[in-house]
């Protein structure tokens, strides 16, 4: 997405998304998970170096990230509720940890990087502590947005996607995900929803927790229902409801449903070496006589339930 040329012409508001690069660090690690080669992840690895120089840039005094105002070009753009560059910490703070921990640390350790390895860990677990203290609230037992200013706000601010990575990457302290699973699977106001595209990261976590009957009755009563599911493209659309006729019938990802049923449902995971072992574990809950073919760089795997 060229960004930056696109806002010269006044072609976009929005600037290069810096979170993007966090899921590319992922995504790569998830390619190379899956197919078993490192062929690409060798070929890109000296970007994701740079990319790293590029977040600690984005560090302030307070040891967190933030991105706007004077770093415009680097505007954090998943959740437009949050206009203000502090609105930003705690949400791409977290989504840096995710990013490290969840692709760039396995993915320099497969390529045999172990002192960037060990370096990209130290960043990680220094994002971390800042993150820690600065959002996390015992009180209501998850990351909060604003709350070095809750007292002044009085009320809450949350996301579903800092939430839900939070629970992923392991960065709630002692491991105390229960009250973060409960407001991702109740979605109250003071948790702001993504964007459509993001679909699948909260329902396969909620379906991997033992939550599929949450995840099966939003699938039932919302994202089946969709116009754009149901036709005329048969995909996920930007917008619940778009116009017709209009880009909103369309979205970054029409496979998302598909995602939530593989790895979130099925529990779908790759063998991470070639000749390793697939795992399944099922989460279907009431679902039955659910019949798919998964996937895998050595073939389809069928599976069929009863």
């Amino acid at each position: 997405l060229l960004r930056i040329a696109q806002r010269e012409l006044d072609g976009t508001l929005w600037g290069p998304l810096a979170e993007y690069g966090l899921h590319c660090l992922v995504s790569a690690r998830e390619f190379q998970r899956y197919t078993g080669t490192l062929d690409n992840a060798r070929e890109i690895y000296p970007r994701f170096q740079r990319y790293v120089e590029f977040l600690r840039k984005l560090r302030g005094s307070d040891g967190l990230l933030c991105c706007g105002e004077e770093r415009v070009e680097h505007f954090f753009g998943s959740l437009a509720a949050y206009a203000k560059p502090r609105d930003h910490k705690c949400a791409l703070t977290i989504r840096a940890i995710w990013g490290l921990k969840e692709g760039l640390i396995p993915l320099a350790e497969a390529l045999g990087k172990t002192e960037d390895a060990l370096a990209y860990r130290r960043l990680a677990d220094e994002l971390l502590a800042s993150a820690t203290q600065h959002f996390w609230s015992a009180e209501v037992g998850a990351f909060v947005n604003n709350l070095p200013r809750l007292k002044e706000e009085k009320t809450p601010v949350m996301d579903e996607l800092t939430l839900t990575f939070s629970v992923w990457a392991g960065l709630c302290p002692e491991g105390r995900i229960d009250a973060t699973l409960d407001l991702l699977e109740r979605m109250p106001k003071t948790v702001e929803p993504a964007a459509n595209w993001y679909l699948t990261p909260r329902m396969t976590l909620l379906a991997r927790h033992g939550r599929s009957a949450v995840v099966l009755k939003e699938l039932r009563d919302v994202w089946t229902q969709m116009p754009s599911v149901t036709g005329p493209t048969f995909t996920v659309s930007e917008g619940i409801r778009p116009k017709g006729d209009s880009p909103n019938q369309f979205s970054h990802s029409g496979t998302v449903l598909y995602d939530v049923l593989l790895f979130g449902l099925l529990g779908f995971e790759p063998a991470e070496q070639p000749g390793g072992i697939f795992k399944l574990r099922p989460q279907l809950g009431e679902l039955q006589g659910l019949e798919t073919d998964i996937p895998t760089a050595r073939g389809p795997i069928h599976f069929k339930s009863q």
